[in-house]
C-alpha cells in the first residue's frame, strides 16, 4: 500500500505534485522514478521525470529558503544521511538485498560524470565483406585497488591503467590483422580487490567504495576505445574477490559486488554505439554465448574444478560447450578435456604479496583469442 504522504494532495497540479516526490526522492524517501512517472501519470518516461529532477533541484537550491516552510519542513523530517556519499555507499553496499537503490542513489553521479566526460561514439561501418573472424579478448584478476611492491613486482592503480592501456592496442593491433567482425570482451571476475581476505585490506590502497566507482569507470574506459574500433559484445560475471560474506560457505551469487559495478558499466557507457551486454545466468555466476559456430561458457572458475570443468559446466547449462573460458588461476594455461577447449586467463596484478610468500610467479597478462567457424584459430597471452 502506497504511504499516505506520497499520494497526491486536492488541488495539486502535476508539476506541483513531481516537484515534491522529486524533492522527496533527493532528500532520502525510498521511491523509483518509475513509481514517480506512474503517481503523477501525465504519459513521460521515468527517463524524463529523472532528466527533470536536475533542474528542479538546482531551483530548489538557489529559491528563498521561506518561500515553502510546509515543503522544507516535510523534506527536513525525510531526510537521511545523504550529505557524503561516499558514507552512504559504503552503508548500502553492505546490504545488497535492494542493489537497485544504491545504483539509483549513484545515478545523478554518474550522469554528472557523462556530462563532464561523455562517453560517444559513431556507429561503425563495415568496409569490406565479413571475415569469418570474431575476436575474445579475456579480462580478468585486475584486482583493481591492491597495492604491491615486492622483488618481483610493481603494482597500483597507475600500473594497473598503464598495463590496461597495453593490452588494450595489443587487443586494437591483433583484432585488425585478422580483421575481426566482432569483438567479445569478458569481464571474468575479479576486476577490484575486494575484502576477501585480512592481507588483501592491508594491502588496499583503496576503501571498498572506491574500488567500485574506480574499476568501474577504468573498465568503461576500456570498452569505449574498444568500441571506437570494433562492434563489441560485453560479457560480465562474478568473481570470488567481489563477494560479500567473507565466509566462503556464506557466499551466494547474489551478494556481489560484480552486480553493482556492472550496473554502473552500463550506465556510463549507455551512449555508445557500437556495444551491447550479454546477459549471464545462475546470478551472475556465469555467461553462455555463442561465437561463430561454438558455444561458449564464462566464469571466473573459483566455483568448479579445473581438472573436471568441462563435465561440471555441461551439467550446469545442459550441453557440452566447444569453448570455455575461466579466470581465477592466474596462470595463462589451455586445457582440452573430451571436445571442449579451456582457456584459463593470466592476471593483471601478477605476483600479489599472497603469492611471493608461496613463491608463485607468472608475469602479468590477459588472453586474447581468434574465432573462426572452425574452433580457436589463434590465441594470444598478451604479456605486459
Amino acid at each position: 500500500m502506497l504511504e499516505e504522504r506520497l499520494l497526491r494532495r486536492q488541488d495539486e497540479t502535476d508539476e506541483q505534485y513531481q516537484i515534491r516526490l522529486t524533492l522527496m526522492k533527493q532528500n532520502g524517501v525510498d521511491i523509483d522514478w518509475s513509481e514517480i512517472a506512474e503517481l503523477v501519470g501525465d504519459g513521460r518516461s521515468s527517463e524524463a521525470f529523472r532528466k527533470d529532477s536536475y533542474g528542479i533541484r538546482r531551483y530548489h537550491n538557489s529559491i528563498d529558503k521561506t518561500d515553502d516552510n510546509e515543503t522544507l519542513l516535510e523534506i527536513k523530517k525525510e531526510r537521511v544521511k545523504l550529505s557524503d556519499l561516499r558514507c552512504e555507499t559504503n552503508r548500502q553496499v553492505r546490504n545488497l538485498a535492494r542493489i537497485e537503490n544504491i545504483v539509483d542513489l549513484l545515478k545523478d553521479n554518474i550522469d554528472n560524470l557523462s556530462e563532464e566526460k561523455p562517453m560517444i561514439n559513431q556507429l561503425l561501418l563495415h568496409e569490406n565483406s565479413a571475415s569469418g573472424n570474431d575476436g575474445i579478448i579475456i579480462l580478468s584478476d585486475l584486482h583493481i585497488g591492491i597495492e604491491v611492491n615486492n622483488s618481483v613486482n610493481e603494482y597500483n592503480i597507475d600500473i594497473a591503467k598503464e598495463r590496461l592501456n597495453k593490452i588494450v592496442y595489443k587487443t586494437i593491433e591483433n583484432g585488425k590483422r585478422h580483421n575481426i567482425d566482432k569483438l567479445f570482451v569478458v569481464l571474468n571476475g575479479d576486476l577490484l580487490s575486494g575484502e576477501l581476505h585480512s592481507s588483501i585490506k592491508l594491502s588496499n590502497a583503496e576503501t571498498l567504495t572506491s574500488q567500485i566507482v574506480l574499476v568501474s569507470e577504468i573498465i568503461s574506459e576500456v570498452i569505449k576505445e574498444l568500441s571506437d574500433n570494433f562492434f563489441v559484445s560485453v560479457i560480465q560475471n562474478n568473481g570470488n574477490h567481489e563477494a560479500v560474506e567473507l565466509i566462503k560457505d556464506d557466499r551466494s551469487n547474489k551478494n556481489n559486488y560484480s552486480m553493482l559495478i556492472n550496473e554502473m558499466i552500463k550506465l556510463r557507457t549507455r551512449d555508445l554505439a557500437n556495444v551491447m551486454f550479454l546477459d549471464s545466468i545462475n546470478n551472475g555466476e556465469m555467461t553462455v554465448f555463442r561465437v561463430k559456430n561454438l558455444n561458449v561458457v564464462a566464469t571466473h572458475g573459483d566455483q568448479i574444478k579445473l581438472n573436471n570443468c568441462a563435465e561440471q559446466l555441461t551439467m550446469a547449462v545442459g550441453f557440452r560447450p566447444q569453448l570455455v573460458l575461466l579466470g581465477h588461476y592466474h596462470k595463462p594455461m589451455m586445457l582440452s578435456q573430451l571436445n571442449t577447449d579451456i582457456y584459463v586467463n593470466g592476471s593483471l596484478v601478477s605476483t600479489d604479496d599472497y603469492a611471493f610468500k608461496l613463491k608463485l610467479y607468472n608475469p602479468p597478462s590477459q588472453t586474447m583469442l581468434i574465432v573462426n567457424d572452425e574452433g580457436v584459430d589463434a590465441s594470444y597471452i598478451l604479456r605486459v
